[in-house]
């Protein structure tokens, strides 16, 4: 697995909850949809692996980002690289799907392995069911914001 050089935490100091996942590939979950307590969307990207840990990138998107991805406008790569926030976390997990690292990286300090390929487009046949409601939400929720 890549080196990170961002900043360590303790714990995850937002509250997701689970809303659908978005890509699914040979029975794993590659993209992940979560809301926050403020019902502020974020997405959950599988990165890397080993025989151990597993590691996933989380971010912030907007409405709007959502939207545009949904709709075909911008690639995931967009989408990760204009997060909100400017920054994302980095969490690895054990086998069992248990918290064993995070960190905090800048989207500068991302490894260029794990950043997404302008490739990655959003394609209804690849992508799961939840996606054709999550796309109706995002459509209103981007005419305001």
């Amino acid at each position: 697995m890549e080196n990170l050089n961002g900043t360590p935490l303790k714990k995850f100091n937002i509250n997701l909850s689970f809303t659908g996942d978005l890509l699914i590939k040979d029975d794993e979950a590659i993209i992940t949809h979560f809301v926050n307590e403020h019902q502020e969307d974020f997405l959950r990207y599988f990165v890397d692996s080993n025989r151990l840990r597993k590691r996933w990138i989380y971010f912030k998107i907007n409405p709007g980002q959502l939207y545009h991805f949904l709709n075909k406008d911008i690639s995931f790569k967009d989408v990760f690289e204009s997060c909100p926030d400017g920054f994302v976390y980095a969490a690895d997990e054990d086998k069992k799907g248990k918290l064993v690292s995070l960190v905090i990286l800048g989207l500068k300090e991302v490894p260029k392995a794990y950043i997404p390929t302008r490739k990655m487009k959003y394609d209804p046949k690849k992508y799961e069911e939840y996606t054709y409601d999550l796309k109706k939400l995002s459509e209103v929720c981007a005419k305001f914001s």
